[in-house]
């Protein structure tokens, strides 16, 4: 199964492809392996990586991953530091490419600001004041439920991107033969096609 040290290894890859206006430290890749989390569990029906996430001071954390990065802490990571990613499944790196062009404008504070924001984070942290370190668990089931919900707002032309994701899994997983039959799926109806 792959790792939150996977993905993260996989989103510093991609930053590594252009010029970045900010660089990848452990915070903010911390909160960008969150969201991948977050989204495979509304677009994929199922975690990414097996590893705990916890409701910390400065936004959600991934134990081990945060074990993993802590000597990296207070400068940038990149490919030389890490390493290539592991093999992760396509649709898996497809997920993360997918996340990564969403978040890859927030700065680190940008993204600590917008997790502060978020249900799953302030469930966790339970009225805990800001300076309290905590440790609770974002559970999965707080995150689908979250992500699920934000995905379903976005609908475009009457498909969410949830539904998009499911017609592409199909196509992948070759349950469907056709372009048509994928639209088709994705909008109710039954295929035409076999």
């Amino acid at each position: 199964m792959t790792t939150s040290f996977d993905v993260a290894c996989l989103l510093v890859e991609l930053a590594g492809r252009e010029p970045e206006p900010e660089a990848l430290t452990p915070l903010r890749v911390q909160k960008l392996v969150y969201y991948c989390q977050g989204w495979a569990l509304a677009l994929l029906g199922r975690p990414l990586f097996a590893d705990r996430i916890e409701a910390w001071r400065h936004g959600p954390v991934a134990v081990d991953l945060h074990r993993r990065l802590q000597a990296f802490e207070g400068g940038p990571l990149t490919p030389e530091k890490l390493g290539a990613p592991a093999a992760i499944p396509e649709i898996e790196r497809e997920l993360v490419g997918v996340v990564w062009e969403r978040f890859r404008d927030l700065s680190a504070s940008g993204l600590f600001r917008r997790t502060h924001a978020e249900s799953p984070w302030l469930g966790a942290r339970n009225g805990l004041p800001d300076e309290a370190t905590g440790g609770e668990e974002i559970t999965l089931a707080a995150m689908a439920a979250f992500f699920s919900a934000e995905l379903d707002k976005e609908a475009v032309g009457g498909v969410t991107p949830r539904q998009a994701w499911a017609g592409y899994r199909d196509v992948l997983e070759g349950r469907v033969s056709t372009k048509a039959d994928t639209f088709a799926r994705l909008r109710g109806k039954t295929c035409t096609s076999s």
